[in-house]
């Protein structure tokens, strides 16, 4: 389910040629590699980096295991203008995109009461401080925290979009970082999802705690295509953008020798 931090080698040897070439690989926004090579001689070592950029999720609803509850998004202990008591939230319309190349994320979609289908929230996160070094927390079970990615730091609305008009919620972070991963949301176990505790405030003034807590189903964003500029004393060709691989690049050198 997710993108890695990922350096591979993929090919080393050696080439004798008459000709001079000049290969320019711009791998994403985020790396560019430019190979000279001279005639006899040349000894060519191509270090590919993939960049992570992150993945487009569509939010759904999880299975609270601590209780058994069927459906369920997200928590809160109490609902300003309209309960005290804690109340549980499905989701509908929720997406969650993250950029792990600069380490954000956003959130957005509609949460409403499981039971009364009058009050519901407009939910709006943004997310920051991305990085894979935190500790997990864990929930209904113990997480192993493998492969998780986290948020250090998030700010949020919850604004009142049903008949049934409540308070609107500004939030942020409680305890640990906000999580990403196989297992994450802390209330299912075997499937991809996200969690973190929150606290905020309504526009009464009345403290809110509770839990965000989706399943996630994602694409990733494919990070593997390249443009090719390549020369032979000047300009001769411009590849389009390809999928590059070791075959392909052998492939696009044979070509032009």
């Amino acid at each position: 389910m997710f993108l890695f931090n990922l350096s591979k080698v993929i090919f080393l040897f050696v080439l004798n040629q008459k000709k001079y070439f000049n290969l320019k690989f711009n791998w994403n926004s985020k790396s560019s590699f430019q190979i000279f090579y001279k005639p006899n001689l040349i000894f060519i070592f191509f270090l590919l980096t993939l960049s992570v950029r992150g993945q487009d999720c569509t939010m759904e609803n999880n299975y609270n295991t601590c209780q058994g509850v069927e459906a369920v998004a997200m928590w809160l202990n109490n609902v300003p203008g309209y309960s005290s008591s804690g109340v549980n939230f499905v989701v509908s319309g929720g997406s969650f995109i993250e950029n792990r190349t600069n380490g954000t994320a956003t959130m957005s979609g509609t949460m409403t009461h499981a039971n009364v289908p009058s009050v519901s929230y407009s939910i709006s996160v943004s997310f920051s401080g991305g990085t894979y070094s935190q500790s997990p927390h864990s929930g209904c079970y113990t997480v192993s925290g493998s492969g998780y990615y986290y948020y250090t730091s998030f700010s949020g609305t919850l604004t009142s979009t049903g008949s049934t008009q409540v308070q609107n919620i500004s939030f942020g972070r409680k305890g640990p970082a906000f999580q990403v991963g196989y297992g994450a949301s802390l209330w299912t176990a075997n499937a991809h999802g996200a969690a973190g505790w929150i606290m905020g405030t309504s526009s009464g003034g009345v403290s809110v705690e509770g839990d965000i807590g989706p399943v996630l189903s994602c694409t990733i964003p494919d990070p593997c295509t390249a443009s090719l500029l390549a020369s032979n004393s000047g300009p001769s060709c411009t590849g389009g953008v390809t999928q590059l691989t070791s075959n392909s690049v052998r492939s696009i050198w044979q070509s032009h020798i």
